[in-house]
């Protein structure tokens, strides 16, 4: 073999190295970045405890979801977070938001023993568009393993400034509701003093 071919055949040796190598390297890359899901993977879940509510689109009304548990300060637009609820949304009706939805969703970290408390408060009516019609869904899933347990309500408002409750009720020590202690008796968390 002459000097000019035997170049050429350790350049071109040299070079399918390389891109052998940065073909390699990028699927290494390819599988970190996004790695295969296990078949066997669960659905993330966000909080165990879920509150959610909603009215009408294109609706400018501001609607608060004001949420408490036990022996702590409530939750609402003013006070977004405590140690185990955290309000994800304040939802101003049509002011600063580039949907059309009108939604308000808190979560809780952890479930502890006690009574915990939803209140939906009428802040303000732009539109004069009261009577209201509300929609409060609670969702309790402690764990993976274990069904989620839902109820929900509908509620009207009807005037600036109404305070409401929608669900109060006690968690035991196994995170179930405790019978019978389910009701609506109205207790006023928004103006709540800590």
């Amino acid at each position: 073999m002459d000097e000019e071919t035997s170049t050429y055949v350790v350049w071109t040796d040299n070079t399918l190295l390389l891109l052998g190598g940065f073909i390699l390297m990028a699927m290494l890359l390819l599988s970190v970045i996004n790695p295969p899901k296990p078949e066997d993977a669960k659905d993330i879940i966000i909080g165990e405890m879920r509150v959610e509510m909603a009215w009408a689109d294109n609706v400018d009304s501001d609607i608060d979801l004001w949420v408490q548990a036990p022996n702590e300060k409530p939750v609402g637009y003013s006070a977004k977070n405590q140690k185990t609820f955290n309000l994800l949304r304040d939802d101003l009706g049509m002011t600063s938001d580039a949907m059309p939805i009108n939604y308000e969703v808190a979560i809780t970290r952890g479930l502890p023993t006690g009574e915990y408390v939803v209140n939906v408060h009428f802040y303000s009516d732009r539109t004069r568009s009261s009577p209201i019609e509300v929609t409060i869904q609670v969702s309790i899933q402690p764990s993976p393993e274990r069904p989620v347990t839902k109820f929900s309500k509908k509620i009207i408002l009807r005037k600036v400034g109404d305070e409401i409750t929608v669900f109060r009720f006690h968690l035991d020590s196994r995170m179930n509701i405790v019978t019978g202690s389910m009701n609506d008796i109205q207790k006023n968390i928004r103006a709540a003093k800590p």
